[in-house]
């Protein structure tokens, strides 16, 4: 479990709570999903999601597909730790600020715990660690990883109102996204507040995801580059334009020495099976 940055508490515009985004960090433990939590609480598991996973081979295997807010909305709550701690910060914004106590509330799950102390112990001394300023903006403060998280605040409403979210399973669970779910990090809705322009935002969204995954699957790039031992990190599909009809790819390829990175057309990477075009480097003699 490792500190999220940017962390937020996310209200509508009349300061209504919605949600709250943990934050992210460029860490293994933000990077490989959360699959381990989606299936502690109940919520739709999709193995095309994974990151690095071979999502061009496992696609369509499901019988349907779940779009929207019922993709990453939870059906089950695990028990949750609830408490509170007192820790010494200070404002940083504020010149020659000294430190000050101040109560602090969290909200955190723990799929496996192999210690001498309770959970509610271990995480008020995570947050001790892992809390060195204040401010208005900032906070609340995240951490999580695959198997767990936690969230704090100086506002015991925010951590009450999140609680009755779980436990009457009108929350949702997802990283990233769009919309109220655009920014990096680990996101927690409160699903019967969210707007249902939005919750068709964020369906809409997922639909066009999922056709554009199609599209580049029907390409048949991915097996030909696999049949032809093009190894690459990532090959990452966009649509060409707005019409939606051809898909483009970001490509990072293996052996960098030899191979440019580029936004690529499925005529270039059949070039580059062929050992033309764009990708491969120019030598210079």
């Amino acid at each position: 479990m490792r500190r999220g940055y940017n962390s937020e508490i996310i209200k509508d515009e009349n300061g209504k709570l919605l949600g709250v985004n943990l934050g992210a960090d460029y860490c293994a433990e933000h990077e490989w999903g959360i699959d381990n939590i989606k299936n502690a609480f109940g919520v739709n598991v999709d193995p095309n999601e994974k990151p690095f996973a071979s999502w061009w081979s496992a696609l369509f295997k499901k019988e349907k597909e779940v779009f929207g807010l019922q993709k990453r909305t939870i059906t089950k709550c695990p028990e949750i730790i609830v408490g509170e701690t007192i820790v010494s910060i200070r404002d940083y914004k504020v010149k020659g600020s000294k430190s000050k106590k101040h109560k602090i509330y969290f909200l955190g799950y723990r799929k496996s715990f192999y210690h001498s102390k309770p959970v509610s112990e271990f995480f008020a001394e995570v947050i001790s660690k892992g809390i060195y300023s204040i401010s208005e903006t900032e906070n609340v403060w995240g951490w999580w990883s695959e198997d767990d998280f936690l969230f704090a605040t100086i506002d015991q409403n925010v951590v009450l109102e999140f609680e009755d979210a779980f436990k009457n399973l009108d929350l949702t669970i997802s990283v990233g996204g769009g919309h109220v779910f655009q920014n990096g990090g680990l996101h927690f809705m409160i699903k019967s507040r969210i707007e249902a322009d939005v919750a068709q935002e964020v369906y809409d969204n997922d639909v066009d995801s999922f056709n554009l995954k199609k599209a580049a699957v029907d390409t048949g790039i991915y097996k030909k580059l696999n049949e032809a031992g093009c190894g690459f990190y990532a090959l990452s599909p966009r649509w060409k334009d707005e019409n939606k009809k051809e898909v483009v790819f970001w490509l990072n390829p293996m052996d960098q020495a030899n191979n440019n990175s580029c936004w690529c057309s499925v005529s270039d990477l059949e070039e580059w099976i062929k050992g033309e075009g764009k990708i491969p480097k120019v030598k210079v003699s």
